[in-house]
């Protein structure tokens, strides 16, 4: 019997939260307009308001600075038209993720090191070489 292969899910990179919904906070992320899908661990910068554009997140980037202020929880589809907001689920406080499972393929150590930073003011701590064992299942009949 081959091995049971589990794909990424979403909230594979939490690994502890506070109680409750301390963590976590509902808001709008703003997709560009042709912008591809957004993964969980995928993370975000907040934007306030300005004018009469609502309080915001947006994807982090390793353009960003290396700055993020939270993590998208659960994956978003892809944006085919003009910039849209959509409600999400977003951690932003008191939790530990695992460095591998975050979105961020394209960023420089020095670039991954400033967001942990970042993302450490608000105690959201990011361990390193943290992953899940591959659960391989016996065969159930020999």
């Amino acid at each position: 019997m081959p091995p049971i292969d589990e794909r990424k899910r979403a909230l594979d990179f939490l690994i502890s939260e506070a109680n409750g919904w301390r963590s976590r906070v509902s808001g709008l992320v703003r997709q560009a307009a042709n912008s591809p899908a957004l993964q969980a661990g995928t993370l975000l910068v907040f934007v306030p308001q300005v004018g009469a554009v609502p309080d915001h997140w947006i994807p982090a980037t390793n353009l960003t600075g290396g700055t993020a202020t939270g993590i998208l929880m659960y994956p978003m589809i892809a944006n085919p038209g003009a910039i849209a907001d959509s409600e999400a689920a977003i951690i932003v406080r008191d939790c530990e993720v695992a460095e591998p499972y975050l979105e961020w393929a394209t960023w420089t150590d020095a670039e991954r090191a400033a967001a942990a930073a970042s993302l450490s003011l608000n105690h959201v701590i990011v361990r390193k070489g943290v992953l899940r064992d591959q659960v391989v299942m016996p065969p159930i009949f020999p």
